[in-house]
């Protein structure tokens, strides 16, 4: 079969990641707000020319809290990265401002580093996680602590990336989950060819920019109501797993097969290589035919050509049209009489 398409995670999804930073942000900033109006009695916040910037940190994190809510969808993936940098230099500041180590603003670094494993490519939170455990060093070294720093750094540290790497590992199992529901619904169960949603998803992306001698082909088997008729419906899906694999090993490399319901396939060719359309067509006309004892399968089709920027719906409605006319035409051709030859 062609290559199964792959399956964004939900996580992947702008709105949700933005929607997630700016509430990371606004939370910060209630905490920064917090510690604000109630220091603590050993807390340090750096002045400039005698002003107390102890707000500082606080009103940046309520503004990228409202810039990501509403800007954050459009960010490159460059500023995603350099907006998780800053805010952990910004947690760094906040910890030494506190005065003390641990103060509880080290939660914030962790922040960051579930942040990235959730909606970041895994190389940003590995980036991540080497400043935050900079960061976390030097604020260790110039801030009282009370157990050893080296001791502190490495529970810190430890605690972080041990959340870190749980999140990531639950974030690959809800990919996989999503991934095969994806894969579960676009096939067909009885002969695991792609199913029309499949179709219609493979055929889009198709359309714009078809290759040189692609086409798309359905078939409707001719004589499979008598067969199941004869034999009973376990029969009718063995047949039709056994259709459905010629049909996939006829097309090959050059495209793929997909049943639609009932006793309609259809292929895509989209790696058309040297052989022309319509042999391909044939070639895979001739796979769905058998005969045996009481009974002869064949089937009716209609092709078309794949044209650049074609509409979807126009493009399956006209291959329809044209596999029943030849369905007509077979159906005809089977009631004419055959002349008789004169002595």
């Amino acid at each position: 079969m062609g290559a199964t398409p792959t399956c964004a995670s939900p996580l992947s999804s702008p709105r949700l990641r933005a929607r997630a930073l700016s509430t990371m942000f606004f939370a910060a900033a209630a905490v920064g707000f917090f510690a604000a109006f109630f220091p603590a009695e050993n807390a340090r916040p750096p002045h400039i020319g005698g002003v107390s910037t102890i707000f500082f940190i606080p009103t940046i994190s309520l503004a990228t809290a409202i810039l990501a809510r509403y800007t954050a969808e459009r960010w490159p993936d460059w500023l995603w990265l350099a907006v998780q940098l800053i805010t952990n230099l910004l947690v760094g500041m906040a910890m030494y401002n506190a005065g003390t180590m641990p103060s509880g603003a080290e939660i914030f670094l962790m922040w960051t580093l579930v942040f990235a494993a959730f909606f970041l490519p895994t190389r940003h939170a590995v980036i991540l996680g080497v400043e935050a455990g900079i960061v976390l060093a030097v604020a260790i070294a110039v801030g009282p602590t009370t157990v050893k720093p080296v001791t502190l750094w490495v529970m810190l540290m430890g605690s972080f990336v041990g959340v870190a790497g749980v999140v990531a590992a639950l974030k690959h199992q809800l990919e996989t989950a999503v991934r095969r529901h994806h894969d579960d619904a676009v096939t067909d169960p009885l002969t695991l060819l792609g199913n029309r949603r499949r179709l219609m998803d493979d055929l889009a992306d198709l359309l714009t920019a078809p290759p040189a001698g692609a086409g798309i082909a359905l078939f409707d088997l001719d004589g499979f109501k008598a067969f199941n008729d004869a034999f009973g419906h376990p029969e009718g899906d063995d047949l039709l797993i056994r259709l459905g694999r010629r049909l996939q090993a006829a097309v090959g490399t050059a495209g793929t097969a997909y049943r639609l319901g009932g006793d309609e396939f259809c292929v895509v060719i989209n790696r058309p290589g040297p052989v022309a359309l319509d042999v391909l067509v044939e070639h895979a006309r001739g796979s769905l035919a058998e005969q045996g004892p009481g009974y002869a399968i064949g089937s009716s089709c209609g092709y078309l050509a794949l044209a650049p920027g074609a509409d979807l719906v126009e493009t399956l409605r006209e291959v329809d049209t044209r596999l029943y006319v030849d369905k007509r035409e077979r159906a005809g051709a089977r009631r004419r009489p055959v002349a008789s030859v004169a002595r």
